[in-house]
């Protein structure tokens, strides 16, 4: 996977890059060509590319994404209840797939609830490289490690604590 280049000609972070922090964090990260793949539990999933040095992050619900699983999940169950309350009255069967449809929203709120989790995350390690890249770079070019704040507030920290060290 190449670079990219951004505006001000500063190297934006690859997708590999991103992948290694995800990693890092316990996710569980399967690459792809020209994408990554984020599985989660549920059968949902998201997919990250970075298209122009934005990061773009699309959420699936199996092999389709998550608005087009939601609308046939939606339009099928209630399509089917409907037919057969029609058909057969209510009967068990067209109870059950009205238990069914009921059913399938909760789980559709559990995995928009999912994705939307794991986009944060991969937003939050996004801004994290291209901060720690573009403006936190250190005089020798070397970005500091995460954690690791500007001197003068460390140094303030370090005196708070030292402080309270000797109260106690």
């Amino acid at each position: 996977m190449e670079d990219v280049i951004t505006s001000t000609g500063a190297q934006s972070p690859t997708l590999a890059d991103l992948a290694q922090r995800l990693r890092a964090n316990g996710t569980v990260v399967v690459p792809f060509k020209d994408y990554l793949e984020i599985r989660l539990p549920l059968f949902a999933s998201v997919r990250v590319r970075i298209s122009n040095g934005q990061l773009a992050c699309e959420a699936r619900f199996g092999a389709i994404p998550r608005d087009r699983a939601t609308w046939v999940t939606l339009l099928g169950l209630a399509t089917a209840t409907a037919g057969l309350l029609l058909n057969l009255g209510i009967v068990p069967l067209s109870l059950l797939f009205g238990f069914l449809g009921v059913s399938s929203t909760a789980s559709t709120a559990i995995r928009y609830q999912l994705t939307e989790s794991c986009i944060t995350r991969v937003q939050m390690a996004w801004m994290l490289l291209t901060a720690t890249r573009s403006s936190a770079a250190g005089e020798d070019g070397v970005p500091p490690a995460l954690g690791e704040a500007p001197p003068d507030l460390r140094a303030g920290r370090t005196e708070a604590a030292a402080s309270q060290r000797e109260r106690a």
